[in-house]
């Protein structure tokens, strides 16, 4: 479990600011951290070993950082950084930090997180250990951490904004980080789902430092354990002053224009088709969508195609390349080596109209799959995941359908609502390192060849989806508008809106328990929470959310309750004679606004409390 946190000494080391940093570090990769230790500054407890970077051993009380040395790095106006790591273990957690305090900067171990306790410093935490019950955030989760120049604090309710991860981290598997700062808005991901984000002003946490020369910082890492312990690893990393867009996740088309297509070689439109090659010898065409898309977790991709003529064949292409790939002509398919070479990176579902005959060549209309992993992809047979004899043809105008799925590590293609083929299919090491394709991206497209056979072969329609269970994950679309401090008697009524499949749930608490429908709250478990009449017990940190069965997200603010100064009965600021002219205007009614001393009677003892609070100045 955690022990409490503490601050190890620096001996020696000064807060250094970025007026003495100079340059900027420029973008940097980092896939092997023993090459590239001299630009690292370690502390505590974290070790290079081997190609991996340490933060903390399997063994209790540990405190770790590391931070790259060999410039700071911009951060003001946006930075976009990646990073792989392991966590093995039951405790305590890691956090990516950004600080002006200095290389030697560490902070405090257990629940410190390793970086609780530095001043001048952000934090975004992957918590791993909870102790449960209202004191923590459940274990498995992300939060963002900032005191400003003031030293950092990784208490759990003291966070910017928080989410849970939904799944489990400390498996000791690898899982991939993303960091994105547009200069506005702070976000992480894990693995392709977004955790936790909220608006971050970085000049007012670090303060004048920030603004001088070039807006830079000191990022890196920090780690701890405390009572329970674990082995937690960074093994790659990435830092570019560019945010990339994100990735899509869905597209709908039932037909095609030019508008988003890259096309190449022989590809063109034609009407409301995509035609890869027309039915002319020795062509080669490709077509990809301008955007990239999110692959990592799933999608499924139905398209219609249709082939006239000979030979040889399409193919639905995955790479990561880029929008200009284009692969052989013949038997190439557009996509493979034939001479010339094939796309790199890249993973093929091809509809092969084409053959040499056994034993050189599968029979004619078949579907493959074929990858050669980083390498040049090769439509060889042989070198084929799966292949599949279809027992029709391909090449009579059609239309057919075809439909590919990847779900969980398996490929399924369908044709004409029949299933051919599911193979296993592990896209991360296909499309490359995945600290070099943000978020599990890569482009999607079709490719088409012609050899001395020929054939006009166009695709008609397609659609896209990465929503393969039904549940898409909340957002917030609307934070609660709220104000501190409030009035004792006054009320309040909250609202927030999110996105996300239904059902969804929303929840409301105060002090990490859940509030309950009681006569003076209503609305708990809606989007809209209502207090009538706001009391002492009110006050504390209100935590809100929404989730559904796939994800969950939540964020919070600190409420302030205080008497009301009942003088001021106009509350316009000031105790005068417009306070008592009002006072007995509502008295003499008989309106509740003039039972101040809340017996719910308006009386003289109203009158007798009012005169005291008014002659007091409150």
């Amino acid at each position: 479990m955690r022990t409490p946190t503490t601050i190890v000494a620096l001996a020696g080391l000064a807060a250094v600011s970025c007026s003495a940093f100079g340059q900027c570090s420029p973008p940097f990769v980092v896939t092997d951290f023993g090459a590239s230790q001299p630009n690292l500054a370690l502390n505590g407890s974290a070790a290079v070993s081997g190609s991996r970077l340490v933060l903390t051993p399997n063994a209790p009380g540990q405190a770790g950082s590391a931070w790259w040395s060999a410039d700071p790095v911009t951060i003001r106006d946006g930075f976009f950084s990646q990073f792989v790591f392991t966590l093995d273990g039951t405790s305590d957690g890691i956090a990516f930090v950004i600080q002006t305090d200095g290389l030697g900067a560490l902070g405090g171990t257990g629940s410190g997180l390793g970086y609780a306790g530095i001043p001048r410093s952000l934090a975004i935490e992957i918590d791993t250990f909870s102790f449960g019950g209202a004191s923590e955030l459940p274990e498995d989760h992300a939060s963002i951490f900032t005191q400003g120049v003031n030293p950092n604090d990784s208490g759990d309710f003291g966070y910017l904004n928080w989410g849970p991860i939904p799944f489990d981290v400390n498996d000791g598997q690898p899982h991939l980080a993303e960091i994105r700062y547009d200069g506005l808005n702070l976000a992480i991901l894990i693995d392709g789902v977004s955790i936790t984000g909220i608006a971050v002003n970085m000049e007012s946490i670090f303060g004048d430092s920030i603004l001088d020369p070039n807006g830079c910082a000191y990022v890196g890492f920090t780690g701890a354990t405390g009572g329970a312990v674990a082995e937690q690893s960074i093994l790659a990393w990435s830092m570019n002053d560019q945010v990339p867009e994100p990735c899509r996740d869905e597209l709908f088309f039932t037909s095609f224009g030019s508008q988003g297509w890259s096309v190449v070689g022989s590809a063109g439109f034609e009407g409301t088709e995509i035609v890869l090659t027309q039915a002319v010898s020795g062509q080669a065409g490709a077509a990809w969508w301008e955007d990239t898309f999110n692959l990592r977790n799933g999608f499924e991709f139905e398209f219609d195609f249709v082939l006239d003529g000979t030979g040889d064949g399409i193919a639905m292409v995955i790479q990561s390349e880029g929008p200009s790939a284009l692969g052989a002509g013949g038997s190439g398919l557009g996509y493979g080596s034939n001479g010339d070479p094939g796309i790199t990176r890249s993973l093929a579902v091809e509809f092969d109209t084409f053959s040499f005959g056994a034993p050189f060549e599968t029979a004619e209309d078949h579907v493959a799959v074929h990858t050669q992993g980083g390498g040049e992809n090769s439509p060889d047979d042989s070198a084929a995941l799966a292949v599949a004899e279809l027992g029709f043809d391909l090449n009579d105008t059609g239309p057919h359908t075809a439909r590919v799925r990847y779900e969980t590590g398996m490929m399924t293609v369908f044709v004409d609502g029949g299933e051919v083929i599911s193979t296993p299919v592990d896209l991360d090491s296909i499309l490359g390192d995945s600290i070099l394709n943000p978020s599990g991206c890569a482009y999607l497209g079709f490719t088409g060849a012609t050899g001395a056979a020929a054939g006009r072969q166009a695709i008609q329609n397609l659609r896209f989806t990465t929503d393969l269970g039904g549940c898409t994950s909340v957002d917030f679309t609307e934070f609660v508008n709220w104000s501190s401090p409030v009035e004792v008697g006054s009320r309040v009524e909250w609202t927030f809106n999110g996105t996300g499949s239904g059902p969804l749930s929303w929840f409301w608490r105060l002090g990490g328990v859940d509030v309950v429908n009681d006569g003076v709250i209503s609305g708990a478990g809606t989007r809209t929470l209502v207090i009538d009449p706001v009391g002492p017990e009110h006050a504390g940190q209100w935590d809100y959310g929404l989730f559904n069965d796939c994800s969950g997200i939540g964020t919070g603010f600190f409420l302030d309750v205080v008497e009301p100064c009942l003088g001021d009965y106009t509350r316009d600021g000031g105790v005068d004679g417009d306070d008592v002219i009002a006072f007995f205007a509502d008295w003499d009614a008989g309106l509740i606004e003039a039972d101040v001393n809340r017996d719910e009677g308006v009386d003289g003892d109203d009158v007798i409390l009012f005169f005291e609070r008014w002659d007091s100045g409150c």
